[in-house]
């Protein structure tokens, strides 16, 4: 079995949304997704991800197909050791 093991810790990001919402939005609403199918072990692989703005149906993320992170896959067991 294999885990992604995120490198990237900041993530800027531009949201559209109306200045009530834009008021309540923190990093607690976004999502960050990667599309992990058919990958094997690798160092230091950039990913495309789609990041999501949960509870927020007017919001949205602007160009949110330019955001990519470093990742690293591993095996479970070298995440265990």
């Amino acid at each position: 079995d294999l885990a992604v093991v995120p490198k990237t810790t900041v993530l800027s990001i531009t949201i559209r949304c109306n200045e009530t919402d834009a008021d309540q939005i923190t990093e607690d609403h976004l999502r960050v997704v990667a599309d992990c199918t058919g990958l094997s072990t690798t160092k230091n692989l950039t990913m495309p991800v789609k990041i999501y703005v949960d509870g927020f149906s007017g919001a949205g993320v602007v160009a949110e197909a330019d955001y990519s992170v470093l990742v690293d896959i591993v095996t479970l067991d070298d995440l265990n050791t």
